[in-house]
Parts: structure tokens; sequence; C-alpha cells
């Protein structure tokens, strides 16, 4: 559920808008159905999930990852943020 570049696994939690932009104040709807979906699989399975909420390697561009660049929490990629 991270924003790697993982071959349509990249799924954000907020509602894209088009033109590289996300509204952070609208959930995606096939985020939570999926992380739903994960969460039943894994408790069928008695699997403990660990949920981490905030991934401090999102919100940097280390190790040339250029994760920043294209994360919804940029202010450039997304339509609630004016720089």
């Amino acid at each position: 559920m991270s924003d790697r570049k993982d071959k349509g696994f990249e799924v954000y939690p907020f509602r894209a808008v088009g033109g590289g932009k996300y509204d952070l104040e609208r959930w995606n709807e096939d985020y939570w159905n999926r992380f739903e979906r994960l969460l039943r699989a894994t408790a069928k399975r008695r699997i403990f999930v660990q949920i981490e909420i905030w991934d401090r390697f999102d919100d940097t561009d280390s190790g040339g990852s250029d994760r920043w660049q294209i994360h919804p929490y940029n202010p450039k990629n997304n339509v609630n943020y004016q720089l």
C-alpha cells in the first residue's frame, strides 16, 4: 500500500482529480476497499498486521527514489495547498 512504482500496486488513499493531482479531502474508495480486503485476509489467517501511519521515505527523495515528486502530499500534486 505504498507509493512505490510497483506496476499498478501504487494506490493512494486520496482521490485523483486529473492532471496528476489529488484532492486530499476526498477518499479513493479503491484504496480503502483494497485495505479492507488485506485486513480481512490476514485476520482469516491469524496474521497480525502492523500499520505504519507515516512513511518517512515518502516525504523525501533520498536514495534517488523521487517519491516526493509524485506524492499527493507534495503541494504541487494536490488541489488543497497552493504554493
